[in-house]
């Protein structure tokens, strides 16, 4: 949910002016900074381009409330962003805008694969690869099925 407030030039707040709210959705990777080494990225994504676009008008005191739900074909797919680009127009028809961004968590945690340095492999021989699980508050996880 995004909630807005307008306010007039010298103060007053912008009652009762025409809004318009663009929503768009993208991918965006899961990058934690103390685990910058694990690579968190996903692979055979679709790029996509969602966009909803809602107007309205603000209340008297210039407030502005507009509730988005994600759904459910965005499950499981990682980490997106909700961009909201918010214009209001003043009784001139001149727009002012503003951006805000939030993070939308689609899985409740994120595995993470590191390089182990090498490039080269012997055959028939195991080899390892360091395997994380964070939540999306960049918190190890233990014992989390994959």
């Amino acid at each position: 949910m995004l909630s807005s407030n307008a306010d007039n030039f010298f103060g007053p707040p912008a009652a009762n002016r025409n809004y318009e709210c663009e929503i768009r959705l993208k991918q965006k990777t899961f990058a934690p900074r103390k685990y910058n080494h694990y690579d968190f990225s996903l692979a055979n994504q679709k790029t996509f381009f969602d966009k909803v676009v809602r107007e309205g008008k603000t209340n008297t005191e210039g407030n502005a409330t507009e509730k988005y739900e994600v759904q459910d074909m965005y499950r499981n797919i990682g980490l997106l962003q909700a961009d909201f680009y918010t214009t209001v127009f003043d009784e001139t028809g001149r727009p002012v805008s503003r951006q805000t961004s939030i993070p939308i968590y689609t899985q409740p945690h994120y595995f993470g694969i590191a390089n182990d340095g090498n490039w080269y492999y012997r055959l028939n021989q195991p080899v390892r690869f360091p395997i994380i699980a964070l939540d999306k508050e960049e918190k190890l996880l233990n014992g989390v099925p994959a």
